[in-house]
């Protein structure tokens, strides 16, 4: 299997975790693709209902470890995550997969009005998840 760029839209990664659930998922999303892909994740810099950002390095690329892989996570400050700004991620990282994490995300329709001209293969990604996302390979990964 060749390697994907996939890159997925998540309001909140850890260290946030506050929002649980989606949170959780996206993490173990990331950490099975990140086994046979290269994997972006572009989230908010600030955990759910809190003023203060979290510590991390925002606005640029930071390599998280996600179980035995990594991935590159951009940790955008608020009101920064605009349509130019998906412009240029999208742009640099030209991605075959992009990954919307929730249908209910406030960053989805910001995503959707890019204006990037690339193919989405949400059928691919569909396949992709039903792969690697099995209950087994669920259970073998843990948020750390």
């Amino acid at each position: 299997m060749r390697r994907l760029r996939i890159v997925i839209s998540a309001d909140w990664f850890p260290p946030a975790y506050r929002a649980g659930g989606p949170i959780r998922s996206a993490f173990n999303l990331c950490a099975l693709l990140a086994k046979h892909h290269d994997v972006w994740v572009v989230t908010g810099a600030h955990d759910l209902g809190e003023a203060e950002a979290l510590d991390v390095n925002r606005d640029a690329w930071n390599e998280v470890k996600v179980g035995n892989a990594s991935v590159q996570v951009r940790y955008c400050s608020q009101g920064t995550l605009d349509r130019r700004t998906w412009g240029r991620i999208l742009d640099e990282i030209k991605p075959q997969v992009l990954h919307l994490n929730s249908m209910f995300s406030k960053e989805i329709p910001t995503t959707m009005k890019s204006g990037w001209k690339a193919k989405i293969f949400y059928i691919k990604c569909q396949m992709l998840c039903r792969r690697w996302t099995t209950p087994q390979a669920m259970a073998q990964t843990r948020m750390s």
